[in-house]
């Protein structure tokens, strides 16, 4: 009867393995372990959207590692620095054959929108937006007056 234990004591930047075996019979026993040094990449995401996966990932060396960029509904992408360096608003990235430890973070913006009103056939009225600004973000909410002009009357929306 053979009877082995293994336990993993993981370490701060490498797994340490401890094999503990009793036998009880006259016999061989071959035991190897595999360790890889490992790195982390922390993914950190602005307000407006996420990073996947995110957090502090650990990579075994020489790995690939892709994430994934998505901003929320409203939102667009500004930037996703990669180890401080801009890599412009891109959705997806990939750190190839990794070595060291990384970061990615990626940081987004509310959509801003124009509103421009017109009214057909001209001189048939005014269209007043309240509050009245150049653009809009995300969410806001317009009222808009249609005041017809006197011997006019309003019809519709388009």
């Amino acid at each position: 009867m053979l009877t082995c234990r293994l336990k993993f004591l993981k370490a701060k930047s490498s797994c340490l393995c401890r094999i503990v075996f009793s036998v009880l019979f006259f016999g061989f026993l071959s035991v190897a372990g595999s360790f890889a040094q490992t790195h982390t990449i922390t993914a950190t995401a602005g307000t407006g959207g996420s990073i996947a996966p995110s957090g502090a990932v650990v990579v075994n060396e020489g790995d690939d590692q892709a994430f994934d960029i998505t901003p929320d509904t409203g939102y667009h992408i500004l930037d996703v620095e990669v180890d401080s360096v801009s890599q412009g608003a891109i959705t997806t990235y990939t750190f190839t054959n990794v070595v060291t430890d990384h970061t990615i973070s990626a940081t987004f913006e509310i959509n801003s929108y124009t509103l421009t009103t017109s009214v057909s056939p001209p001189g048939g009225g005014t269209i007043t937006k309240d509050p009245d600004q150049a653009t809009y973000t995300h969410g806001s909410t317009v009222d808009l007056t249609a005041t017809p002009t006197a011997g006019w009357s309003f019809v519709q929306w388009s």
